[in-house]
């Protein structure tokens, strides 16, 4: 099947589905019996995931105040946060744990959920090549003992990614740790840059089936030639995971890249939108809650923005740090002013 990689920014990495893992489902209702709050939610059974994970890439919001479709969007989670597993996934959120800062308890969407890869290989199924620290997102075990269901979105730029694969890999390849300092990267290849403003098919052997269509862009896309044909060229695309192929056509320089500009005010880059909102501090020990519910507790001072005011002493508050951001009430005497 031809995969096309459309030009776009992170609404492309939007993971489809929300898959539990697999397995028989079974019909559940939770809320509180004869007050209209039920809601009808469906549980894999027979399929345990890992109770250590981590976050992967996507848009939109990820965290829920519960499992069931209308509870509310509470939250955002960047990808590489460090989650743990409070109860199995049910509809397709899971009740996690997530410690720092700011401490959470709440629900994420599974389809945020995954792994880091721990040894370099090629995913089993797919033209998808991953490295030591790639993540890939669980889906369940397969019907192989010690192989897992996984699936990968090539990372072809910092912000475009390609469509998902989805395959098999080993189970004792993945974990949600760092891989060790020593883990075998991929062989290096020579770097070049394919033509800018130009479509380009990546086949699976020369002459064979087209996989995917790499996107026109200026300059074009950054990929590392490894084997080096006449015609053909074997080739490694992206930062990783990678797609792995062969090209046709003539590669240029891969030139070099600015680097990126630190911040320095320490905002956190969550805050940055809605910069017309006070910015606040938010003390530590401060609980932040949603619906009567505390979803979060404040481990040490965080940066906020103010949003509303209430009578009964409370403010409504956007806190966030490099990983998380939460949306809920707060005390007022819990909140000051704070300058960059």
């Amino acid at each position: 099947m031809v995969r096309t990689v459309r030009q776009a920014g992170l609404s492309l990495v939007l993971l489809s589905g929300v898959a539990c893992g697999g397995g028989e489902e079974t019909t559940i209702t939770t809320g509180t019996e004869g007050t209209g709050a039920e809601a009808v939610v469906t549980a894999p059974v027979n399929v345990e995931w890992p109770s250590a994970l981590v976050t992967g890439p996507g848009t939109g919001p990820a965290l829920f105040l519960g499992a069931e479709d209308r509870s509310p969007a509470i939250g955002y989670v960047r990808p590489g946060v460090d989650v743990e597993l409070a109860e199995q996934p049910v509809n397709g959120r899971a009740l996690v744990r997530i410690r720092g800062s700011i401490k959470v308890r709440a629900h994420l969407v599974t389809s945020r959920l995954g792994l880091r890869v721990q040894q370099r290989g090629k995913i089993g199924g797919t033209e998808v090549y991953v490295g030591p620290g790639d993540f890939v997102r669980y889906l369940g075990p397969s019907d192989q003992a010690g192989i897992v269901r996984v699936e990968a979105m090539p990372r072809l730029t910092d912000e475009l990614f390609a469509p998902a694969f989805e395959g098999v890999y080993p189970m004792d390849r993945l974990a949600a740790t760092a891989p060790p300092a020593d883990a075998e990267r991929p062989t290096a290849g020579t770097p070049r840059r394919l033509p800018a403003g130009t479509e380009v098919p990546l086949y699976d052997r020369p002459g064979g089936a087209v996989v995917a269509t790499l996107p026109a862009s200026d300059p074009g896309i950054l990929l590392e030639v490894v084997r080096d044909g006449a015609e053909w060229k074997g080739v490694r695309v992206g930062q990783g995971p990678y797609l792995v192929g062969y090209v046709n056509v003539a590669l240029g320089d891969a030139g070099t890249v600015a680097p990126s500009a630190a911040r320095t005010d320490g905002i956190p880059d969550m805050l940055r939108a809605d910069a017309e909102k006070p910015l606040v501090r938010i003390a530590a020990g401060t609980r932040v809650r949603s619906n009567d519910q505390t979803v979060a507790i404040l481990e040490g001072e965080v940066f906020a923005r103010e949003l509303a005011r209430f009578e009964d002493g409370t403010v409504d508050v956007f806190v966030a740090n490099d990983s998380i951001g939460i949306r809920g009430a707060v005390p007022a005497a819990s909140v000051s002013a704070a300058t960059p």
